[in-house]
């Protein structure tokens, strides 16, 4: 059921891909990892720069969440220094099988519009910091 369910992912974004986002298989021989590409949202500190990510899907997915991390460094209160983002969604309790690598992958792009800053979200506090205290630096941060 899983490797259906992930080849139709793959299918929907082949045939219908989004203008802003992109995922593909690293390898055809892995549907588990996936390399993908986000454009920063055009009225956020990220506007005009492309984001690389890796989709880690986990065996048992979509029962399970996926692990997505930004191999393009960023300074965001939802990203730790390994790239990995922390995201609601992505939580064991707050997962849902029905999203799909399209929605998260639109999630982790309205991110760098919105952080959240929820308890639990926060992975880079200097980020967080910053954002709550000085968005002007923080803005300026994040474009150096």
């Amino acid at each position: 059921m899983h490797l259906r369910r992930i080849a139709q992912e793959r299918a929907n974004l082949q045939n219908d891909p989004l203008p802003t986002c992109s995922a593909r298989l690293i390898n055809d021989e892995d549907p588990y990892h996936w390399a993908a590409t986000i454009s920063g949202p055009p009225a956020s500190p990220y506007a005009n720069q492309n984001f690389e990510l890796r989709v880690l899907l986990p065996d048992n997915y979509p029962h399970n969440a996926p692990k997505i991390f930004l191999t393009t460094p960023i300074f965001h209160p939802n990203v730790s220094s390994t790239g990995e983002v922390k995201m609601g969604d992505l939580e064991p309790d707050q997962w849902c099988p029905a999203l799909t690598i399209r929605t998260l992958l639109i999630s982790v792009q309205a991110l760098l519009s919105d952080a959240n800053l929820a308890d639990g979200c926060i992975v880079n506090e200097e980020a967080a910091s910053l954002y709550l205290r000085d968005i002007e630096e923080f803005k300026r941060k994040v474009r150096e």
